[in-house]
């Protein structure tokens, strides 16, 4: 059997009738490659399978085209599941639009899961040491809580991050992205409040991320404004504080007549608790969540969530690591 030999960048260079090293600009997405000449040299790689060797483009002091997502899976994540957080379905929605995002700049994404408990000097020196090997170009870090230390450490080293839903120091070369969370939970708890519900419980978040914290003083924000005493009940973003704060209303004197749930995990677990127990309340119940997750439209009554828009996330955030 004859074996074909890989073509190289001087034949990807000849069949796209350019030169071999604006291959190498269009490879790395120099900006000052014409549009025309990059769709050229783009179409001719793409026929003939062309990869470049990223062992010549570390040599060379260059990074690979690679963005690591790094999922921090916190204490309740590994209590409740042995694979974490990233298969719900927020974690999938912010996954899928960056891979997207990345590839528009050319970019491969690469996931890893950082868990809670682990050594934090262990995962800065294993972070550091992806950046300075050049196998990564950029990191974006998601679900860190206001406790994790080591990504202040890697901001004021100066890599090249993006860090979701908690605050780093201005400057450096890290970005911090946020979603408007007051303004999501003040706004669906003022729609609970205009059908005429005056007994509206919350359901709480992580109580060390941002964006638990931002929620949690939206509704307290609107039911101040109405003048109604507010019920919050401690939990955390899973579905298992979902179920232990449906318990909690179980056995309330007074049941809420709504409840406002800080993520649609908390949402699921609570009507899973429910149907078990005391189905005929639950239909009675105004139940809201917060992420808009795909599966909300398969419950059996549809959950009626405040929705994150992940493709303006993965494009700011990739724009602010990647873009000119």
């Amino acid at each position: 059997m004859t074996k074909t030999k890989a073509i190289n960048s001087t034949e990807i260079a000849r069949l796209a009738g350019v030169s071999r090293s604006t291959v190498s600009k269009v490879i790395n997405n120099y900006p000052d490659i014409p549009e025309e000449t990059k769709r050229k040299v783009r179409s001719v790689i793409k026929q003939h399978r062309y990869e470049p060797n990223a062992f010549a483009q570390i040599l060379k002091g260059k990074p690979q085209s690679v963005v690591t997502l790094y999922v921090y899976a916190s204490e309740a994540d590994i209590r409740v599941t042995s694979t974490c957080s990233i298969g719900s379905p927020y974690v999938m929605g912010v996954i899928s639009n960056f891979i997207v995002m990345a590839r528009q700049y050319h970019h491969r994404m690469m996931v890893e899961v950082l868990n809670h408990g682990d050594d934090e000097q262990d995962i800065l020196a294993t972070i550091r040491g992806h950046f300075e090997s050049k196998s990564i170009s950029s990191a974006v870090f998601l679900g860190l809580t206001d406790q994790t230390r080591f990504i202040d450490q890697l901001v004021a080293e100066g890599f090249p991050i993006a860090v979701l839903d908690r605050e780093v120091a201005e400057g450096h070369r890290a970005v911090s992205i946020f979603t408007d969370d007051h303004k999501g939970a003040y706004e669906v708890t003022r729609h609970v409040i205009g059908r005429e519900k005056k007994h509206i419980a919350f359901i709480g978040g992580a109580p060390h991320k941002r964006s638990a914290k931002m929620r949690h003083k939206g509704y307290l924000q609107a039911m101040k404004e109405s003048g109604l005493k507010p019920c919050v009940i401690e939990g955390d973003y899973s579905e298992e504080a979902g179920i232990l704060a449906a318990d909690q209303v179980l056995v309330m004197q007074s049941r809420p007549e709504a409840v406002v749930c800080s993520c649609d995990a908390l949402a699921y677990g609570f009507i899973k608790r429910m149907r078990e127990v005391d189905s005929d309340y639950l239909k009675t119940l105004s139940l809201t969540g917060f992420d808009d997750t795909c599966f909300n439209d398969f419950l059996c009554t549809p959950l009626s969530s405040v929705r994150v828009d992940f493709e303006a996330m993965a494009r700011i955030t990739i724009t602010a690591l990647l873009g000119e």
